[in-house]
């Protein structure tokens, strides 16, 4: 009886060491709307749907943009407040974008996502100062997705 209890309490310490160790691998827009899967060790700010790297030089913004209707409207926008913004890839449900902007700490890229969903416009914004981060921004963004 006694070996089944700790066997039990195991098991349930366990069960919420993996859940707390989960929340803290998911950044969600401030709506609860839109998330995306993160790496570990990230820094969370969950009223303002950000996560931070552990050195502070890359960010994941998510969002959901209520407002924006379609794709084109959104790519119009975007389009002219970045005017030197590349199109990675676009379709009537998806965009994906990059960026490259002087910071006064070196160059910054920025990898955007955004993602049509019944609830309105998911986005994922994740800038890096470190280009061995590429790979990591693109896994992210491509996480995105809404409720």
């Amino acid at each position: 009886m006694r070996k089944n209890l700790v066997l039990a309490l195991v098991l349930v310490c366990g069960f919420f060491s993996a859940v707390a160790a989960g929340a803290q691998r998911v950044v969600m827009s401030p709506d609860g709307n839109c998330k995306a899967s993160i790496p570990g060790g990230w820094i969370v700010d969950a009223a303002n749907g950000r996560a931070n790297s552990a050195d502070m030089r890359s960010i994941v913004s998510v969002d959901n943009d209520t407002n924006t209707k379609t794709i084109a409207e959104l790519k119009a926008t975007l389009t002219y407040a970045f005017p030197e913004m590349k199109i990675l890839s676009e379709t009537a449900t998806e965009l994906w974008t990059l960026n490259t902007v002087e910071t006064p700490q070196g160059m910054r890229d920025n990898i955007y996502r955004a993602l049509k969903t019944n609830g309105g416009m998911c986005t994922a914004d994740f800038s890096y100062y470190d280009q061995s981060m590429a790979g990591t921004a693109k896994n992210v963004v491509g996480t995105l997705k809404g409720k």
